[in-house]
């Protein structure tokens, strides 16, 4: 029962801790801090796992329980504190996102993580001590475990054959990056929804009936008060609408366009009788600022939306169809340079609005990308080299770690789920939690080859110790959130499904590519120090 509820009381103290914190500072559970506490959960779990492993297999073998803890916590703890920390950094990598939202994920989620570190090595041991504990599982080293059998069978697989584990592994790499170049970026909140949900059908039948639900503006700066009010700025202002009119590109066009040449249109044919040969631009500037001085005077409030008071910009607002945000960049880009053309030496032009962010967004996201995993990747590899005491094995260790989420990406591109504000998170997460069982794996290799000069044994002792717990937190983990895939709307369905992927393949990588890398590296070395002894023997 201790081995159930100890794991689940560090996580939970570790995401009240944590939410008492946002609480305090402010800040909001917005659409992605909401998966911190699920994320949380399971990386408490994980770092009191490795611990617990350890101490029941010491148990078995017939150590007190003072001794068990102790013998725990100098097997694993190290590890625990260096996968913590590794955590919190992919995690810290999102603190540079430029989404607001995407940038609290990175600052509040590593706070948790020390949360979550803290518990485990103080409040675990601590009640490991005072709670009665009973034997379980057979002797850590008989090996009577089918788990441990198992998992030795396949990591002496890989010592065996490291060439061809890491060919088939390569020829799996060579295969994502195919994939990886077919990932698009996408930013469409509807597809968010089930093609039956009433949200997405409505705004599908209002897109398609009424052309288009969504707005973009062009706001007109003529730089002067009373720049409006000219002939020369309403007759531009027509050929813009002209050319909205007309305009269309790929799927995007415009529906609906309204600026302040409507009202002065309407108001001169008001004037005349409503006669259709009315509906112009008075030309005379005097009978313009006449005829907008007197609707102004009329009580409506039209204006107030269309100009601001000094009558110096003006705004157009232009109804397109709502659709992926990706396909607006390049109209947009058409419609500003169009606009500026039609304008000339009347004013400047900037087109704003929720279809301009939407955009925005898809190029906030590819950049954050790019950003984030190469500040992960800064962060964790000296970390991994300063535990492992070795440059080059530091760098290679880095293999298993990557090698998932490129299969992930890969995976990906292949099925043409695109890359948005939730799978963007895909990477760092999985690259923080991949690199937790690379480091107790790498840790406890390093020990055993150590004491034993020989990699088959090493990576036998760490399968057979380790490797459960290697295993239960990679289960545990990926089962967190999978969980996600009960979830109704299809950007949370993707994003635990992949992730509970990515961190499965982590698991296999550590099971099978890094018992091969790490057998290639000992093989060479062992040779090395062969032939240096041949160079240097006497005679």
């Amino acid at each position: 029962m201790a081995s159930v509820l100890l794991p689940l009381l560090v996580s939970a103290l570790a995401m009240l801790t944590t939410l008492s914190i946002m609480a305090l500072a402010g800040m909001a559970l917005t659409t992605i801090t909401q998966i911190m506490p699920s994320f949380l959960l399971a990386v408490g779990v994980g770092s009191s796992v490795h611990i617990l492993v350890i101490f029941y297999q010491a148990i078995a073998r017939g150590d007190e329980k003072a001794e068990a803890i102790s013998y725990a916590l100098s097997h694993s703890g190290l590890a625990v504190v260096m996968t913590s920390l590794t955590t919190a950094g992919g995690m810290a990598s999102f603190a540079s996102a430029s989404i607001a939202p995407v940038r609290d994920f990175g600052i509040i989620t590593p706070v948790g993580i020390l949360a979550a570190l803290i518990f485990s090595l103080v409040l675990t041991p601590a009640l490991l001590s005072v709670l009665p504990m009973r034997a379980i599982g057979g002797d850590a080293h008989d090996g009577d475990s089918a788990t441990r059998r198992s998992l030795a069978r396949w990591g002496d697989l890989a010592v065996r054959h490291p060439w061809k584990m890491v060919a088939v592994w390569a020829l799996v790499l060579m295969q994502a990056a195919v994939g990886i170049t077919k990932v698009e970026f996408s930013h469409d909140p509807i597809s968010w929804f089930q093609p039956s949900d009433p949200l997405r059908v409505a705004m599908t039948k209002m897109n398609d009936e009424l052309k288009g639900v969504a707005f973009i503006d062009a706001v007109v700066d003529t730089g002067r008060e009373d720049g409006v009010r000219t002939p020369e700025l309403m007759n531009r202002l027509a050929e813009m609408h002209a050319f909205a009119d007309s305009v269309r590109l790929d799927r995007i066009y415009i529906g609906k366009t309204i600026s302040v040449l409507d009202v002065v249109r309407e108001t001169h044919q008001a004037l005349n009788e409503n006669r259709p040969d009315f509906y112009a631009i008075p030309q005379d500037p005097a009978l313009l600022s006449q005829e907008l001085l007197l609707f102004e005077n009329s009580g409506a409030d039209d204006l107030e939306i269309l100009v601001d008071s000094q009558f110096q910009m003006a705004r157009i607002s232009m109804k397109i169809p709502l659709i992926d945000a990706i396909h607006y960049t390049d109209f947009i880009a058409e419609l500003e340079r169009r606009y500026a053309e039609i304008l000339g030496d009347e004013g400047k032009v900037q087109v704003t609005g929720l279809s301009r962010i939407m955009m925005e967004v898809v190029h906030a996201l590819s950049d954050s990308l790019i950003r984030t995993y190469i500040l992960a990747f800064l962060v964790i590899t000296p970390l991994m080299m300063l535990l492992l005491g070795s440059i080059r094995v530091g760098l290679l260790s880095m293999v298993p770690n990557l090698a998932p989420i490129l299969i992930t990406l890969g995976i990906m591109g292949w099925t043409g789920i695109p890359l948005e504000l939730f799978t963007l998170l895909i990477g760092s997460v999985a690259l923080g939690l991949a690199v937790d069982d690379t480091i107790h794996f790498m840790h406890n290799f390093r020990r055993y080859f150590e004491q034993d000069g020989d990699e088959r044994e090493a990576v036998r002792k760490t399968l057979t110790t380790t490797g459960q717990a290697l295993l239960f937190t990679s289960v545990v983990l990926s089962c967190g959130f999978f969980i996600y895939m009960a979830a109704s709307m299809r950007n949370l369905f993707y994003f635990g499904m992949l992730t509970g992927i990515t961190i499965l393949l982590a698991f296999l990588a550590d099971l099978l590519l890094a018992p091969a890398l790490m057998t290639l590296v000992a093989r060479r070395a062992r040779h090395k120090r062969e032939r240096v002894a041949e160079a240097t023997a006497p005679g």
